[in-house]
């Protein structure tokens, strides 16, 4: 006979993975080419680098909170980094 737990176990072991939008700490893809395009800005030589390495801290400092947004909070957070992704490449433009 079987124990409970180990019955719990294997069903979790059959369980396919949930979705990455629902999976804790998982960072929206939005979010990732974010940060993609803020170490592009980063490395441009036209903006002031004081201006650069404050706006990689400020990167920096919020990308480590979004591991702990909640799911039902993943697709405001994917939709504020695109937006954000966005503002940033149309600045780096300035660069090429």
């Amino acid at each position: 006979m079987q124990s409970k737990v180990h019955d719990a176990e294997m069903l979790d072991a059959r369980r396919p993975a949930p979705p990455a939008e629902q999976t804790p700490g998982a960072i929206p893809d939005a979010c990732t080419e974010y940060g993609v395009a803020i170490r592009s800005l980063a490395s441009c030589s036209k903006f002031p680098k004081a201006t650069r390495d404050a706006l990689l801290a400020s990167y920096e400092q919020t990308s480590a909170a979004w591991v702990n947004v909640p799911a039902a909070g993943r697709a405001a957070l994917a939709e504020a980094c695109e937006q954000a992704r966005v503002a940033v490449t149309q600045s780096a433009a300035a660069c090429q």
